[in-house]
């Protein structure tokens, strides 16, 4: 019989008895996982949310300044994430706050594109009330939508395409592989 055991950062771990190798077909949406909440699992991959949000609000940064960081589907956050830090030496931004988070042992974090935070996010975390995401409130994705604007979202009022200079929520999200 496979044993539940948590690790030392308090994350649920399903073992197998023989092997003593993590079972990741047995880990749900919603579970605590490397590092955060799984809210996508798909065909040898899936997402994890940080638990909670950047301590302080972060701008979007590089206003003035096309990055080309477009991509607005479920994935594009990474690719956006890693043009938007080589495209802006802006240490405030809420790219550079997920590029170099450190978090639980992880240091791959990155800032979501925009479908991914209103349709996967929304669906699996705010909707379901897990991963105390803020409902009132705006977080930046990683889409871009002009030299002056990006693409945030508000899980209760949509998106507004907003400065890049706005001080707004950021979560982090990371990828891991089944």
């Amino acid at each position: 019989m496979n044993k539940i055991y948590f690790n030392n950062i308090n994350q649920k771990v399903l073992l197998d008895d023989d092997t003593k190798q993590v079972l990741l077909d047995d880990i749900q949406i919603g579970d605590i996982y490397e590092g955060g909440m799984i809210f996508y699992k798909g065909d040898g991959y899936g997402f994890i949310s940080a638990l909670d949000d950047a301590p302080v609000t972060k701008v979007w940064g590089c206003i003035g300044t096309t990055i080309g960081s477009t991509g607005n589907t479920l994935g594009d956050g990474e690719a956006n994430t890693l043009d938007i830090v080589g495209g802006c030496a802006d240490t405030a931004s809420a790219a550079y706050y997920c590029d170099n988070l450190s978090l639980s042992g992880y240091t791959d974090w990155f800032l979501p594109a925009y479908d991914t935070m209103n349709t996967n996010m929304r669906q699996e975390l705010y909707v379901k009330s897990r991963g105390n995401l803020t409902g009132d409130g705006y977080y930046w994705t990683s889409t871009e939508v002009s030299s002056t604007q990006s693409k945030p979202n508000s899980f209760m009022y949509g998106f507004y395409n907003r400065d890049k200079t706005d001080s707004l929520y950021v979560r982090p999200i990371r990828k891991y592989i089944i």
